[in-house]
């Protein structure tokens, strides 16, 4: 069976978090915060992590989100013990084209192409940032994984 992934993504104002199991999308959340962001980002992660236990995490690192958003995220990945790894959005959006996607918007174009289940909106845009970060994180495992073994 395929390991499970959190993968969390940050915007100015909102927490999109995905569970995918190989290439596939499991549940989806997304949070958006009218005030103080950071100080409610743990609960849902938290949440998450008790409910799906995931092997590993991945968190995008990009620049939309603040520095303290980022810090409770991976504070909360920590204090759960779980792996994680940042992912910058350069390398996100270099994994999805040759040559690299350029924006945000392009990437998750081709997220909603892939996952047409991912219902539109607004307060959905973190989490399909939150699939990219995931496939992203999980092909170079299991490219790592297999050019370990050859």
């Amino acid at each position: 069976m395929p390991e499970r992934i959190l993968s969390i993504a940050l915007s100015k104002n909102s927490l999109g978090i995905a569970i995918l199991e190989g290439q596939h999308l499991i549940s989806l959340e997304a949070h958006v915060f009218e005030t103080t962001p950071a100080e409610h980002i743990s609960g849902p992660i938290f949440r998450c992590i008790e409910h799906f236990k995931p092997s590993a995490a991945a968190i995008q690192n990009s620049s939309s989100h603040s520095r303290e958003m980022h810090t409770a995220a991976l504070g909360a990945l920590r204090a759960t013990n779980t792996p994680a790894q940042e992912i910058s959005e350069g390398e996100i959006f270099a994994s999805f084209g040759e040559p690299p996607i350029e924006n945000r918007d392009e990437l998750r174009r081709v997220v909603r192409v892939l996952f047409p289940q991912i219902p539109a909106g607004r307060m959905v845009l973190a989490c399909l940032d939150a699939v990219a970060t995931g496939l992203c994180f999980g092909t170079k495992r299991l490219l790592n994984i297999n050019q370990q073994q050859t």
